[in-house]
């Protein structure tokens, strides 16, 4: 429930090449069709995603054949969320140059957010057969591999990655939250070190820093990357969350609501943001404020056995044990541990 780090869930190579896969066309509509894409290119990296795709459109009526155009449209309605759009135009990119790496690779992308992991890795696995050396696919199937818990491939294909590509911080990034996962919390931060010289304003390699830091029980220096990391990224809900834990783990309760409640403002969906909140004013005895937040978890979470144990904590505190006991044993019909212990404790 108390999520700490984010990583790169996906790299995205912002423009796309310019390949024709049919040359065969006319000058004048090729060259034609060229330019809405170079004006598509340049509306994707100021993030304009809808124009973008209206010119990528434009692009393919002019050139119907124009494999690019289709992938650079994938990505843009990718970063728009349309993930179905974005595999049908990558599909059709594919179709058209069957030996188009970055097609394979952005589709893998997709797919990997659909959680639809064994087609990401094929994806990733073609895309490396059609170019050994292109170190974003390494990149890509290691963060499949590292959604499916599979640290060690993940490591050697994020190894491979940087070894074709050194000057890619986010390679270093990922890199280091496996190393996080796998609880070598010193070769996470010499990773996200390595991303910062090359990346100085990587948002992500200052929180996962920070994360690293806090395991290692250096919560003030860990603060220090989050303050950090919101200064780049202020609008961004995860880092103000791991800073309250830091605060936390500080006993510094009331400064850690502070963060807990602008995380929320951010994202009121993340239930563990008021899983969070709800903890800390349990610790400054705001029981009924606490209760309030784990009523908010178990409100998107209806399944999460620790919220019911959370609240029914709370409400012994209140003297509620008939409330208590109702939450501890619906933690207990959800195989919640925590929820049995605390049963046998007050319910007996």
């Amino acid at each position: 429930m108390r999520i700490h780090y984010k990583s790169y869930r996906f790299i995205l190579k912002w423009i796309c090449l310019v390949i024709f896969t049919l040359p065969l066309f006319p000058s004048c509509s090729i060259n034609e069709a060229e330019q809405f894409v170079r004006k598509g290119n340049e509306e994707f990296l100021q993030k304009k995603y809808a124009e973008s795709i209206i010119d990528y459109t434009k692009a393919i009526e002019l050139q119907p054949h124009y494999a690019t155009a289709y992938c650079c449209r994938g990505q843009a309605k990718y970063c728009l969320h349309n993930y179905q759009g974005a595999i049908q135009d990558y599909n059709k990119a594919i179709e058209l140059n069957p030996k188009y790496p970055k097609a394979y690779n952005d589709r893998g992308l997709v797919r990997n957010v659909l959680k639809d992991y064994q087609n990401a890795i094929q994806d990733y696995n073609k895309a490396i057969d059609i170019d050994p050396t292109y170190a974003y696919a390494y990149n890509g199937r290691g963060l499949v591999e590292n959604n499916l818990k599979d640290y060690q491939s993940a490591t050697n294909d994020y190894n491979q990655a940087i070894k074709l590509n050194p000057d890619e911080a986010s390679f270093y990034v990922n890199r280091g939250l496996t190393k996080s996962w796998l609880k070598d919390f010193p070769g996470a931060i010499e990773d996200c070190n390595k991303a910062i010289d090359i990346s100085p304003n990587l948002a992500n390699a200052y929180n996962n820093r920070g994360y690293a830091k806090n395991h290692l029980g250096n919560y003030r220096g860990a603060i220090q990357d989050y303050d950090k990391a919101i200064e780049l990224k202020p609008d961004d809900a995860i880092e103000y969350n791991n800073r309250g834990l830091a605060k936390d783990n500080l006993l510094d309760y009331s400064e850690a609501i502070k963060d807990y409640s602008k995380a929320i403002g951010i994202d009121s969906g993340m239930d563990a943001f008021n899983n969070n909140r709800g903890l800390a004013k349990k610790h400054l005895g705001d029981y009924q404020g606490a209760i309030q937040d784990y009523n908010k978890v178990i409100e998107t979470t209806p399944d999460d056995p620790d919220a019911y144990y959370n609240r029914g904590l709370a409400k012994i505190k209140i003297k509620d044990k008939e409330g208590a006991c109702a939450d501890f044993d619906k933690g207990v019909a959800l195989k919640g541990s925590n929820a049995i212990e605390a049963k046998r404790e007050y319910c007996q």
